[in-house]
């Protein structure tokens, strides 16, 4: 299995790119290729080139000579090819698959974990030697684990959380959310740690999710049903807990989905650049929070400021209901949400159930409208959907669907989508300046994806193209704009691929100064023609005189 890519130079402008681009889904792709027992549970992650990598946990018999047991496999997409490659990732298994997970740290290496055999099971693949490393049991103190959450921090620390019914360090038979990390530094596996303590019945049945923060923090929030655990009133609360890593030991648990009187389920976490902590869950109690409707998806952030958390929104204002919230968040701070839901919305149907999205726009301060994800999906999606995001501002999600799409069968498939950016390109400065020529020679750096470029000339600064029409369209990254009179002039260039345009260059300007040409005075001038006019004269009296 090669996964290989070239390196090239990421540029300077990460966040500028991401901001100033402009984004559209692909259409749908069918990962399970083959597959004809049943695809579930996608999880999904990005490399910093843009390479996707899906997994799902899949039941088909035999399928690329796995045997007749489920088993993990992988599809991965590589952006210098353009083409993907499926493989067998775990041919250990003996038993029932319940959970898989995936993150990749800053050497683009990817991070495995999955619940098998009622244990969780981790392995790693190493871009470098282009191989994957023996797997390894991360239950080493307990034998009842299932639904593992993998994140990897800054430093390449692995952090693992899941729910287990082992009696472990007196936390009791009931289900509870276990914890534990590899520390990159020494090279080993801490001991386990019990997240949930005083819990008396299930942790983590109904979701949880981990997140560390700018500082190295480590955040976990999980499901428990435990009776007034922690001031919770209903059936299911959310509840967090996090390592300060300054004062290196565990806060008190917190009741999150405050106010909830049913069921609060399925906490999804991540943490932005300034160590804030974003929420996001779906709440099944009748109008919470002035919601006006049965259930539906709830947002809030904790302040790594004041150390607390703020009062939850509601995310789904379109919806009557929605539910099963994932987030993701890139290095510009947006929001990504996907998301579940029956409603007939964006002209998804009324018969089947559908995958959403909408974003958090950093810079605008504004969530945006939510969009259908699952376009070319009649049949109902199974809830399994995971969403990934990475620092060039690409954007993937992966679903479990039962549609007959692309002749894949009325089995449950690996669906698959990525929402695309193609960024501006950057217009050197013009040089000489001014131009004494009339001639301008426009130079930039080469797009990404793009097959062509479209220059603009306007006198007045260009903020929009709309009414103007390109003076020259070239696959190069440079033009000469010819023969321009004295004036002031302004450009821009936008790249052009099969499907999308960027949005604008930035804006650079020249000033055209020609050279004066040289004239005979306008005293001279006279003076000439009135030598010429007498001459002339003279000539023609003589001639007339000498007829006489």
């Amino acid at each position: 299995m090669i996964f290989s890519t070239n390196a090239s130079d990421k540029g300077i402008q990460i966040k500028n790119m991401i901001l100033d681009s402009v984004e559209t889904w692909t259409v749908t792709e069918v990962i399970s290729n083959g597959s004809d027992g049943g695809s579930y549970e996608p999880s999904v992650t990005l490399d910093s080139f843009g390479n996707a990598y899906v997994f799902w946990l899949d039941y088909s018999d035999d399928y690329l000579g796995s045997g007749s047991d489920p088993d993990i496999f992988l599809k991965f997409w590589n952006e210098t090819t353009k083409t993907w490659k499926t493989s067998l990732v775990t041919t250990e298994s003996w038993d029932g698959i319940y959970g898989l997970h995936c993150d990749v740290d800053s050497k683009d290496n990817i991070h495995l974990a999955w619940s098998e055999n009622s244990n969780i099971w981790y392995k790693y693949w190493n871009v470098t030697s282009q191989t994957w490393n023996e797997t390894s049991e991360i239950t080493t103190e307990s034998n009842g684990g299932i639904h593992p959450f993998l994140v990897v921090d800054s430093a390449d620390n692995i952090h693992i959380a899941w729910s287990d019914s082992n009696n472990y360090d007196g936390s009791g038979y009931d289900r509870d959310i276990f914890y534990k990390f590899w520390n990159a530094t020494t090279q080993t596996w801490n001991t386990t740690t019990v997240i949930s303590i005083g819990s008396t019945d299930s942790s983590g049945g109904y979701g949880h999710s981990m997140a560390i923060d700018s500082s190295g923090n480590v955040h976990i929030a999980w499901t428990d049903s435990t009776d007034n655990y922690y001031g919770g009133e209903s059936v299911l609360d959310i509840f967090h807990r996090f390592w300060n890593i300054t004062d290196q030991s565990w806060s008190s648990i917190s009741l999150l989905s405050i106010g909830s009187t049913d069921l609060s389920h399925e906490p999804s976490l991540v943490a932005d650049s300034l160590g804030n902590i974003h929420l996001a869950w779906f709440e099944y109690t009748q109008d919470y929070y002035s919601s006006g409707k049965d259930y539906g998806i709830y947002y809030k952030i904790w302040n790594a400021t004041t150390i607390s958390w703020n009062s939850p929104i509601i995310l789904d204002n379109e919806f009557d209901s929605s539910a099963y919230p994932r987030l993701a968040i890139d290095s510009a701070d947006n929001i990504h949400v996907a998301f579940y839901s029956i409603d007939d919305y964006d002209g998804a149907g009324d018969s089947d159930s559908d995958i959403f999205y909408k974003k958090w726009d950093s810079t605008l301060k504004l969530w945006t409208s939510t969009t259908l994800i699952s376009t070319e999906s009649p049949e109902s999606h199974h809830l399994y959907h995971s969403i990934a995001t990475n620092d060039i501002g690409d954007v993937s999600i992966a679903w479990a669907d039962k549609s007959n799409f692309d002749n894949c069968g009325t089995d449950t498939d690996v669906f698959y989508k990525k929402l695309g950016f193609l960024p501006s390109p950057v217009l050197n400065e013009i040089t000489p300046y001014p131009s004494t020529t009339g001639d301008i020679n426009l130079a930039w750096n080469a797009v990404p994806e793009a097959n062509s470029y479209h220059i603009y000339r306007s006198n007045t600064f260009i903020t929009s193209v709309n009414v103007l029409t390109p003076i020259a369209t070239t696959i190069a990254y440079s033009y000469v704009d010819l023969n321009l009179p004295n004036g002031y002039y302004y450009y821009v260039v936008i790249a052009s691929s099969d499907i999308i345009n960027s949005s604008l260059s930035n804006v650079v300007s020249i000033g055209v100064i020609l050279p004066e040409v040289n004239e005979f005075p306008l005293v001279t001038s006279i003076f000439l023609f009135g030598i010429i006019s007498i001459c002339t004269l003279t000539i023609i009296l003589r001639r007339r005189k000498k007829r006489d």
